[in-house]
């Protein structure tokens, strides 16, 4: 049944058989031979098409989380500046993870007002139901584990994730929010810390290093996320 899948809803189910006579009467007189379906409809396609060229070609995703992460920041937002910070302790990121880690940086501060008993269910629920194209469950699922790592830290992600993207995967994404909460610290919401304050790998494990005149960057509670961070590398 129809109503079972909730792909559906249950007020356009009965225009269904119309709506389908319809698509095949076009078809023929379009005398063509494949259909597309946009799930965001005509009109969303309409104004696509009326969007300069270098608006069209921006992935729908970093879009969509760069104007929520802006919009929802607690500081001058400088989730790209994240993104690119953590970038060395990953170098070995797939192509298609890419944009998933990307996405997490931008997101980072999206829980910031949230109940600190439960930041880190507010971030995974946000990335989970936010209004994001261009991604899948698996994708979500990703996004939630790195998000949930930001504010919780070493501790282990919701179960439920895991019935929608492989543990490794989640492992993976844990790592990565693990480094943006690093950087967080790092930073302060200053927006310059990080440019003195630079990650790497070495043999496998995080380091970083502080240029002179940026030592009050340093601090215990950042020396402590990065041997969390050291630590879950080695797991």
């Amino acid at each position: 049944m129809l109503t079972d899948t909730g792909v559906v809803a249950a007020s356009r189910i009965a225009s269904l058989p119309a709506a389908l006579m319809a698509a095949e009467a076009l078809a023929k007189l379009l005398k063509s031979n494949r259909l597309v379906v946009s799930v965001h409809g005509l009109r969303e396609g309409l104004l696509f098409e009326a969007l300069p060229d270098e608006v069209r070609t921006q992935d729908p995703l970093i879009a969509a989380a760069r104007y929520e992460g802006s919009r929802l920041s607690r500081f001058a937002y400088h989730g790209d500046g994240i993104a690119n910070w953590i970038a060395p302790l990953f170098s070995d990121t797939p192509d298609n993870q890419l944009r998933l880690r990307h996405a997490a940086c931008l997101l980072a501060d999206c829980a910031w007002n949230g109940n600190p008993e439960y930041r880190g269910e507010i971030a995974a629920e946000f990335a989970l139901e936010g209004n994001w194209p261009g991604v899948d469950r698996t994708d979500r699922a990703v996004i939630a584990a790195a998000l949930y790592a930001v504010y919780e830290g070493k501790r282990t992600p919701p179960n439920w994730l895991t019935e929608l993207a492989p543990i490794a995967l989640l492992e993976r994404a844990k790592l990565w929010g693990m480094a943006i909460r690093l950087a967080q610290r790092i930073d302060g919401g200053t927006g310059v810390g990080l440019e003195g304050v630079k990650a790497h790998a070495h043999d496998g494990s995080p380091e970083i290093d502080i240029a002179p005149g940026f030592e009050a960057f340093d601090s215990p509670i950042v020396r402590r996320r990065l041997r969390q961070l050291v630590d879950a590398y080695s797991v």
